[in-house]
């Protein structure tokens, strides 16, 4: 089973997977993703009643939160998911300002 539904919150686009987030659908999520924000939206990605992430889930979620999208969960295994997601961008980031780059551009 695999829901995905779309609706618009505080001026972002927001996608709200159920389900199983498995290769036959990553590219669904995806695409819904990019095109909202090539229109210029901020995209958040809600995974709500998610019950596996398969290698393609996992690598598609890598992808979004390294393009910008908010990655968002519900339940144990999902929110474990994001955490870990979220921990490799601070890690990025922490990296990046001790050898003294900064990806945002700030001084």
């Amino acid at each position: 089973m695999f829901r995905l539904s779309k609706t618009d919150d505080d001026g972002a686009t927001v996608f709200t997977v159920d389900g199983q987030l498995a290769t036959e659908y990553t590219d669904v999520v995806e695409e819904s993703c990019s095109s909202a924000a090539a229109r210029g939206k901020r995209v958040r990605l809600h995974l709500r009643d998610v019950s596996a992430i398969d290698e393609a889930g996992h690598s598609l979620l890598r992808r979004l939160a390294k393009n910008g999208i908010e990655i968002r969960a519900s339940g144990i295994y999902t929110s474990y998911i994001v955490q870990d997601l979220n921990g490799d961008k601070r890690a990025a980031r922490n990296a990046n300002a001790c050898n003294g780059s900064n990806p945002h551009g700030a001084k």
